[in-house]
């Protein structure tokens, strides 16, 4: 076997236990507080769900700064909108959002380790 066809099934099936770990270990409802403010800022940008009380702390214009976690929220935000065209739940796409990424985060580090020490 190649060394490309063999780093191609070593990610693939990396990839696929990550993600499967990743739903076993899944608890069911949304326990952690970032996991809830994910889900809200996606209903919130998406379904147009405004509501006073959030404004000043998700819009960020009010407080001259941006929300925590910016780039996760964002990514978050552009799976629900893509989820909610199939009327998936914001619950779901933060799920599956978090469970993708860190998935994938674990095949790029693989390819990164094998790029660096793989050739000695």
């Amino acid at each position: 076997m190649s060394e490309k066809i063999k780093t191609i099934v070593i990610s693939s099936l990396l990839f696929v236990l990550m993600l499967s770990l990743f739903f076993y270990y899944k608890e069911p409802g949304m326990f952690q507080h970032d996991m809830v403010e994910y889900a809200m800022y996606a209903e919130y940008v998406v379904l147009d769900d405004f509501d006073f009380l959030y404004e000043p702390y998700f819009s960020g214009v009010l407080i001259n700064g941006f929300p925590w976690r910016t780039g996760t929220m964002y990514l978050t935000t552009l799976m629900f909108y893509v989820f909610n065209l199939f009327g998936a739940s914001s619950e779901f796409a933060t799920f599956f959002t978090q469970f993708l990424f860190g998935s994938l985060a674990i095949v790029i580090l693989y390819l990164f380790l094998l790029e660096l020490y793989g050739k000695q």
